[in-house]
């Protein structure tokens, strides 16, 4: 199973790393409403833009060309063996029991084999207890091997993964290798093991609220908080001493997944987060930008825009409001989030912060 995945890991690497680039460059040509319908491709009812990457099967890969759909088949890893292994019953196989986690201490030992010309064993004869101490131990580390617990040192490939192999779990923080190479490269992440979602938080994952942006524009043009604003970064996920590493695993994380979704929380004193109270439209409401660069509004393509699930920031007195945005997608190279454009700021006594929530794949 490793060796199929090592093989198939430079062709995977190859075609994200060229999804990632055609998108940022097709990016640039597309009009506000997003991609033209001309270039877009249909599977199964399911539409994809021009550069999307999917994965219709477990073991196949397609991506849009133009209209054209490109698919190629993949190695894939075997599926997940979480059942436990039936031993045979009979004195030879006692020990393989053991190792396997079935030998039943309450039993006494068998007696060993012997030939006419050799005395029976007597009781001062008994058997190590450091060699079953030992067997316990060996038994132990295959069933991790087999099933791996999400702890640090045997880190699960996806949340769902270590649903389907520990049932009885409980939603928390484990650690996950999606490109199934060494442990050294693992992430934490949060599990919920209700829907067997894996979910990564963003570091830091929220932004203070203040004046960020000083200068008032006329023409209501978004401000991009990580590229405008002078003190202002887009947002990063993962551990901040090693963040390439969450970037990479990600990418195969989105590979094993069929859907992404993430909340922001847009905090607000006098800017308006979505609905305009006063102009009773959306021209004012906040921007989101995704990880392929696409920016996700208020208004427009159905595909390309969030949702509100909660709004207080629509009128400008003085108290502080939020308002909360969700995205979900079947493109899941859309998330996470990466950075945020508020377009009622620039005045003195207007203030703004955000709330990242953790992006999750499932």
């Amino acid at each position: 199973m490793m060796a199929n995945w090592a093989e198939a890991r430079p062709l995977l690497i190859l075609i994200v790393l060229l999804g990632q680039f055609v998108s940022i460059k097709a990016q640039e040509e597309d009009e506000d409403e997003g991609y033209g319908e001309e270039i877009a491709c249909t599977q199964n009812g399911q539409m994809y833009l021009n550069r999307d990457i999917w994965k219709p099967a477990p073991c196949q890969i397609c991506v849009c060309d133009n209209g054209a759909i490109l698919c190629d088949k993949i190695e894939c890893q075997d599926v997940l063996d979480c059942a436990d292994p039936v031993t045979p019953p009979g004195h030879l196989t006692a020990a393989l029991g053991d190792i396997m986690g079935h030998y039943d201490e309450s039993m006494p030992d068998p007696l060993p084999e012997f030939t006419e010309d050799q005395a029976a064993p007597d009781d001062k004869n008994k058997t190590d207890p450091g060699v079953h101490a030992t067997l316990k131990s060996l038994s132990s580390q295959i069933e991790t091997m087999r099933s791996p617990d999400g702890s640090k040192k045997h880190p699960a490939r996806t949340c769902d993964d270590l649903k389907l192999c520990h049932s009885a779990k409980q939603s928390g923080e484990y650690w996950i290798d999606p490109n199934q190479g060494s442990v050294e490269d693992a992430i934490k992440v949060y599990c919920n093991m209700e829907t067997g979602e894996t979910c990564i938080s963003a570091n830091p994952s929220s932004v203070p609220r203040k004046t960020w942006w000083a200068s008032k524009s006329p023409d209501n043009k978004p401000v991009w908080y990580g590229l405008d604003m002078n003190r202002g970064s887009q947002f990063a996920y993962g551990d901040h001493q090693s963040p390439n590493t969450a970037i990479t695993q990600m990418t195969f994380l989105r590979l094993l997944s069929k859907e992404a979704s993430q909340n922001i929380t847009y905090i607000c004193k006098n800017s308006v987060g979505y609905m305009d109270d006063q102009a009773k439209n959306l021209k004012k409401a906040v921007v989101l930008k995704g990880a392929n660069d696409l920016d996700i509004k208020a208004e427009g393509n159905i595909r390309f825009r969030y949702i509100v699930l909660q709004d207080t920031c629509s009128k400008r007195n003085g108290n502080v409001g939020k308002t909360v945005f969700e995205y979900r997608t079947q493109n899941v190279a859309r998330l996470p989030i990466i950075d945020l454009a508020p377009v009622d700021v620039g005045g003195t006594d207007q203030e703004f912060g955000v709330e990242i929530g953790p992006v999750c794949f499932v």
